[in-house]
């Protein structure tokens, strides 16, 4: 029965696999996709395997690697400069949530957190959201008709 990934999973799953299958697709082995995404499981992605298990983890690299078969040629470069893209992407999205918390609108900056969440999902998030809801808590509870 296959595996069931959280969405947070299924980001880490495919940036896993852009980020290192082809540094160990074809070689002096010749090894095949199959390879590469038990490669790519067993050592970038062991939370996961320790979670669903190798087997598991390594079909869900092997499909995604099916449906992106680009990805087992991609040079060191082009693997480096979507990384980068990435961090990028992710530091403007958390810059953003930072300012619409100043701003006091939460749900925005929450949403703005988990978007940059999806775009890097090895970053914890998990400060940032706690301060987000510490903040909104009163707000609510204000919302709410609770104690003003």
């Amino acid at each position: 029965m296959p595996a069931e990934f959280t969405p947070v999973e299924r980001k880490l799953i495919e940036y896993a696999a852009a980020d290192y299958a082809a540094q160990y697709y074809g070689g002096p082995f010749a090894f095949g996709a199959d390879d590469a995404a038990r490669y790519v499981a067993e050592g970038h992605l062991r939370t996961l395997v320790s979670a669903h298990g190798l087997s598991q983890v390594a079909a869900a690299v092997v499909e995604h690697l099916n449906r992106h078969p680009e990805l087992l040629t991609r040079s060191k470069a082009d693997r480096e400069r979507g990384a980068q893209l990435r961090a990028e992407k992710w530091q403007r999205l958390i810059t953003a949530a930072g300012r619409a918390f100043k701003s006091a609108d939460f749900e925005h900056a929450r949403r703005l957190v988990d978007d940059a969440e999806m775009i890097d999902p090895c970053r914890n998030v998990d400060g940032y959201r706690r301060k987000i809801a510490d903040a909104a808590a009163p707000v609510l509870a204000v919302v709410a008709g609770g104690e003003r």
